[in-house]
């Protein structure tokens, strides 16, 4: 229309559009009946007659002053009633216009009608009388009276099929609940719009697919949500909301990068309206606080990480002293978010004491709603497992990861999509410990192919949120095969490990995936060290060390120095193994140096790693008759070996003493 009306010109009581006559005026009914427009033509005409009239005189007598002034007088009246004219024709072609698009979309009331036919007459005052004010605002007020019936309608029938999704989630005999509990979120969805509602459920129905993994289609709902608040000009708490669950949903799917912006935008929003009003939004600031800690903590940011989980904690401990019931299960996400950022750094102590607090909790609440709660508390069970794992805790660890498998098998098989990835975790982690209690091949073996077999589906539905999960699936088969002596099969899901890790830390976030590249290249060269591959041995060791050289000196030594140690151990014994003794040599100190600390801060954790550290060294004084050196070392490692092979797990540690006894005689 607006192109239509910048080439549209009335010209001579004819409409022209781009300089071809489109119709003529005075064949319009609205137009040669409109009294107003024919005085005003009346009124031009009488003007026009009369300036002719002057312009005659002037022509007689050129010097005529008061001719030449009347002329410039009614020159202006002229001009004056031209425009008149014409600016009344194109309201009236505005009009028609307007009224044959309303009669395109069925817009049109008798009202309107009965008005456009008195305008049609030229009766302009009955027009008037037809669209009266006052009838005009009563059937007005009595219309928004009625659509905000009708609104409240519509609202009740969306939170009938909100219920409806409430019911579905406990029919858990149902397995068709997921397809029906999707049907009835999006017919409250459309109700919404279509009723011109606020789009609340489109935010619950991202959250839920969320949960359900289903990331792409729960980022598309949540993306349109957070569209809907921008259009509204939303600034409140909802617009924050959006914020984070978008930003969740983008770091599942490793874009962190976005994810990162949009939980600081959460948190400006958060923290403006917990200054003004802290009782209503500290919870919500929290929040904020916890989920971009979280990211931080993916990332390896682990000082900004650590920062932001003690604000969080600092507000929630508050709020759940002054009300348990309801921020408790907050308190213990809080628990175990930093006790998981303190076991990564290797402050394992504190870990722990944080571990049992979130436990405590955890199993309290699932005892008394245990759907509520039971997945977190499987998850919980998890972490500590993880904890006990790595402070050689075996049967407890045991014990706990297989509170954290029962619980997860059970809710993977009523809804595999939101808990499969959970139970392949689960499936992982404790075939890892079996695996470290040389419980081999029969046991450790089949759950990591279990967890494989869901991993590789899941990597192949979204591979944005499961590769580095597969990765870590092929990297633990393939540890396990190296052990066992299947070096094929081991080289084949190694190299699929580094070929997706590879991919991930050249892309927009290294440092979350840097170290998981290390330990698949460390650990690739363990094979090809032991398949006398040497050259090719060296140069991922040396890869490996590099990156954790550059880790524990830039990022955080206490999250890697453990490992860095590793990688100078294993380059250290290929130097040995090719007869570079004395850059062995260095690199075992390097290792001892690391390793001695470690184990004087944390015995139970580093110890065993000590032990192999003195009888590696050990060998090699031996190999260049450094022996009152190497007896030393040996003994030093046959102590260790003894206390713990009298432990709980003797099996793990009989076969290195007895390596030890049979070289220190």
């Amino acid at each position: 229309s607006l192109g239509l009306y910048d080439a549209m010109e009335i010209k001579d009581s004819a409409v022209f559009v781009g300089g071809k006559e489109l119709m003529t005026l005075e064949n319009i009914p609205i137009i040669f009946n409109n009294k107003q427009l024919a005085a005003l033509k009346d009124e031009y005409a009488a003007i026009e007659k009369e300036y002719w009239a002057i312009r005659k005189k002037i022509r007689q007598n050129p010097d005529d002053e008061e001719a030449l002034g009347a002329l410039l007088h009614i020159s202006g009246q002229k001009n004056k009633a031209s425009e008149a004219i014409h600016s009344l024709q194109k309201d009236i072609i505005d009009m028609e216009t307007s009224f044959l698009e309303k009669v395109g979309s069925g817009y049109i009331s008798e009202r309107y009608k009965s008005a456009r036919q008195c305008l049609e007459e030229g009766d302009i005052e009955g027009a008037k009388q037809i669209l009266a004010v006052e009838d005009l605002k009563r059937d007005g007020a009595n219309a928004l009276e009625l659509l905000e019936s009708r609104k409240k309608e519509i609202k009740a029938l969306v939170n009938d099929w909100l219920q409806r999704v409430d019911v579905l989630k406990m029919d858990i005999g149902n397995k068709n609940r997921f397809v029906e509990i999707e049907e009835a979120y999006e017919e409250a969805i459309k109700l919404e719009k279509d009723g011109g509602l606020e789009r609340k459920t489109l935010y619950d129905y991202a959250s839920y697919l969320g949960v359900q993994n289903q990331y792409i289609r729960a980022i598309e709902y949540a993306e349109t949500y957070l569209s809907y608040l921008k259009s509204e000009k939303n600034e409140d708490a909802a617009l924050g909301r959006a914020y984070h669950l978008l930003a969740s949903l983008y770091k599942d799917t490793n874009r962190l990068a976005e994810a990162e912006e949009l939980y600081k935008k959460a948190l400006a929003i958060m923290k403006r309206l917990a200054a003004e009003n802290p009782a209503a939004y500290e919870n919500s600031l929290a929040k904020s606080y916890h989920n971009l800690a979280f990211l931080y903590s993916d990332i390896n940011r682990f000082a900004e990480a650590e920062e932001l989980y003690k604000k969080d904690l600092a507000i929630t401990e508050r709020l759940a002293a002054g009300n348990p019931a309801v921020y408790e299960s907050d308190l213990a996400g809080s628990y175990d978010n930093l006790a998981l950022l303190y076991s990564k750094t290797n402050r394992l102590t504190e870990s722990e004491e944080l571990y049992k607090k979130d436990l405590a909790i955890m199993e309290r609440l699932a005892t008394e709603n245990p759907a509520a709660y039971e997945s977190d508390l499987a998850s919980s069970y998890n972490n500590l497992a993880v904890l006990y794992s790595k402070t050689n805790r075996l049967v407890e660890a045991e014990e706990l990861y297989k509170k954290a498998l029962a619980i997860t098998e059970r809710l993977a098989t009523e809804n595999p999509a939101a808990y499969e990835n959970s139970l392949a975790t689960s499936y992982n982690n404790l075939a890892l410990l079996y695996e470290n209690t040389n419980r081999l091949a029969a046991e450790a073996e089949e759950l990591y192919k279990k967890d494989l077999a869901i991993t590789e589906r899941l990597a192949a539905e979204n591979p944005a949120a499961y590769e580095n999960h597969l990765a870590i699936s092929y990297y633990n088969l393939a540890n396990l095969y190296t052990k066992t002596n299947r070096l094929a099969e081991a080289e084949e899901l190694y190299k699929k490990a580094v070929a997706i890790r590879e991919r991930l830390a050249a892309g927009e976030n290294p440092a979350a995936y840097e170290n998981h590249l290390a330990k698949s290249y460390n650990n690739l060269a363990i094979l090809y060290s032991k398949t006398n591959r040497l050259a090719e041995a060296e140069e991922l060791y040396k890869k490996a060390s590099a990156i954790w050289e550059r880790l524990a000196a830039e990022e955080n030594p206490a999250a890697y120095e453990s490992d860095l140690a590793i990688s100078y151990h294993n380059l250290a014994m290929l130097y040995t193994k090719t007869n570079r003794l004395t850059e062995a040599e260095e690199l075992y100190k390097k290792d001892l140096a690391i390793t001695e600390r470690l184990a004087a801060e944390n015995p139970a954790a580093y110890e065993s790693d000590l032990a192999i550290s003195y009888y590696n060294l050990a060998m090699l004084y031996t190999n260049t008759n450094r022996l009152a050196e190497a007896e030393e070392l040996y003994k030093k490692a046959s102590a260790i070996w003894e206390r713990l092979a009298a432990g709980e797990n003797p099996a793990a540690y009989e076969s290195d003493l007895a390596i030890s006894y049979n070289n220190l005689a």
